[in-house]
């Protein structure tokens, strides 16, 4: 019964915060209450391992225009409600545990994702933070109207026929929900005057840890009376709606490796060696910083780094190879790029591991890093990947056109339709076509030359693609053509970034997605089961939303002078 409750509230803490999180927009509940002194930036300690907040709550044109275009999301909340309710009825969960799932599928029935968060009291250009209070995370965030909130928590009691287990601390009445099993553990959350907090506590934890973490004792100095975020964003051009960190050092602190038993034998020369280990790792790799550089209503850049220290930084920069067709991906369904310099990477490997063999780790802890060391060294010193690395060094397929097989659908393709492109950058592609003869001897038939000449390669009924097939060749990729229309604009996507930092990139349309989903509900319309219809529903559902609301998605990882970068752009319609 604990599992089932710690279960219902997690569900409450994913139709609220992730629902926020993975849309922003809603409608527009009285701000001023969101406006007032003492954020949860207040409560999140300075010296907390990770936080993701915003300083200022999203600009209301951003919200009101993806309010738009989701709408549906709160029905599709409504049938994993009802298809998880008829899965515990079939284990044979207690009635008191599918009870509460029902309270909660009744409570999410015919509402809009909009109307949910209404009811609950949140009004989504509010105030949040993701942190940690020593090593318990937790969650904070502004409610637009804490009454409807207590309320939306007495209507799913009150159907379920039971109240969910609480407790007080001081003044506070919170919420408790113990988790069931060996390792323990419990998620408690309050209503702390206008905010709502979640917090995950250990088997056993004291009332001193409680009070951290429901805020009852504020820190000695908070993340907002330091400005960290504010220099951050600043440091780093975020916007203010969504940022934050994870800081390695203090997280490793966090590790209970790095704390032997005081009563272990040489306890405190092991403590000692491990903090001396874990710290070395922290230097090596210090921060990561994550936000967004762009936040507006149908564009958005999030932007990411893992920082290192500035010499491994420096030694990944040899590492990207230029990857051909980075500037011919507009329009496409998908497109997948891989770029690396193979013999800069066995070189970076071959330095690292040498560090590593010449001061191995003492801590049993990392032991294990040590022989991987070893077997790294070994497997990028073959020769074989230093022969291959003068020939290869990307590949980037673009799909113009994909579509998944649906099966006795009407008017739907039966197999696989792809229209596209496959390049393949070189520093010696005649010498590619030579190693490839024996894979793909029809491109080699063609006897190729880096001059830029297209030639058709003649049909192939065992291809799994249909249509007509081009290649061509420059000083620095080979590419080929799959569709009608594709090879007048081969040439020029083998155009290559020379200065490019770009190693891996990948992108989709909102109508590769539509695809995946349609062709897995028609899979699932073929099934008598009672749950099929539901899923379909779900699944057409998700199609719809993707189809009428992303325009492109692009994701690129990068080399830079602080690290490696990611950098995702969103575009909607």
């Amino acid at each position: 019964m604990k599992k089932v409750l710690f279960g219902a509230g997690a569900l409450l803490l994913v139709a609220g915060v992730g629902y926020y999180l993975m849309k922003p927009g809603a409608p527009g509940a009285g701000h001023s209450a969101l406006s007032v002194a003492g954020g949860p930036l207040d409560y999140v300690p300075a010296d907390s391992a990770f936080v993701l907040a915003n300083v200022e709550p999203m600009p209301k044109a951003v919200t009101e225009a993806w309010m738009k275009q989701f709408a549906s999301v709160g029905g599709i909340y409504a049938m994993q409600a009802r298809m998880l309710e008829k899965e515990l009825a079939e284990e044979g969960a207690d009635g008191k545990g599918l009870n509460w799932v029902r309270a909660l599928a009744a409570e999410l029935k015919d509402r809009t994702a909009e109307q949910l968060m209404a009811e609950l009291g949140i009004d989504l250009q509010m105030r949040y933070a993701v942190y940690a209070v020593g090593a318990h995370p937790v969650v904070r965030f502004e409610l637009a109207d804490p009454d409807k909130t207590r309320a939306f928590v007495a209507r799913i009691e009150q159907k379920a026929g039971e109240k969910m287990p609480g407790a007080k601390i001081d003044s506070l009445e919170y919420w408790n929900f113990v988790a069931a099993g060996e390792e323990g553990g419990r998620m408690v959350a309050a209503i702390d005057g206008s905010q709502l907090v979640f917090g995950l506590l250990g088997e056993g934890g004291d009332d001193a840890a409680l009070r951290d973490v429901l805020g009852l004792n504020r820190p000695k100095q908070s993340i907002a009376a330091a400005g960290t975020l504010v220099q951050l964003n600043q440091e780093f051009g975020y916007t203010p709606y969504s940022s934050g960190y994870v800081d390695t050092r203090r997280l490793i602190a966090l590790v209970d490796d790095a704390k032997p038993a005081p009563d272990a034998p040489q306890a405190a020369e092991l403590k000692a060696t491990c903090e001396k280990d874990y710290d070395a790792i922290a230097k090596a790799v210090p921060r990561f910083v994550f936000g967004y550089s762009k936040f507006e209503a149908k564009s958005m850049q999030a932007n990411m780094l893992l920082e290192l220290r500035p010499d491994i930084a420096k030694d990944l920069q040899p590492l990207p190879a230029p990857m051909p067709g980075l500037g011919a991906t507009a329009g496409s369904a998908l497109n997948f790029g891989f770029s690396m310099n193979l013999e800069a990477l066995a070189n970076f490997v071959n330095k690292q591991a040498d560090a590593v063999i010449a001061a191995p780790y003492a801590c049993p802890a990392l032991v294990d890093l040590n022989d991987g060391a070893k077997k790294a060294k070994e497997q990028f010193s073959n020769p074989m990947l230093y022969a291959t690395a003068a020939a290869f060094n990307a590949v980037h397929v673009i799909a113009t056109r994909f579509k998944m097989p649906q099966v006795g659908v009407e008017a739907a393709p039966s197999e696989p339709e792809f229209a596209g492109k496959l390049l393949i950058g070189s520093r010696s592609p005649t010498g590619l076509i030579g190693m490839l003869g024996g894979f793909a001897p029809q491109i080699a038939a063609l006897q190729l030359q880096p001059n830029g000449e297209l030639k058709e390669l003649p049909a192939d009924p065992s291809m799994p693609v249909k249509g007509p097939m081009h290649a061509v060749m420059t000083d620095s990729a080979i590419g080929v053509s799959v569709g009608e229309g594709e090879s007048a604009t081969l040439k020029d996507a083998l155009a290559v970034d020379a200065g490019g930092k770009t190693i891996l990139a990948f992108g989709y349309g909102g109508a590769f997605f539509e695809t995946i989903f349609a062709a897995a509900a028609a899979d699932v319309a073929k099934s008598d089961d009672a749950d099929a219809a539901e899923l379909r529903k779900s699944m057409e559902a998700m199609q719809k939303i993707y189809a009428e609301s992303i325009d492109r998605i692009d994701m690129q990882v990068r080399t830079g002078d602080r690290g490696i970068e990611f950098v995702q752009d969103v575009r909607l319609k």
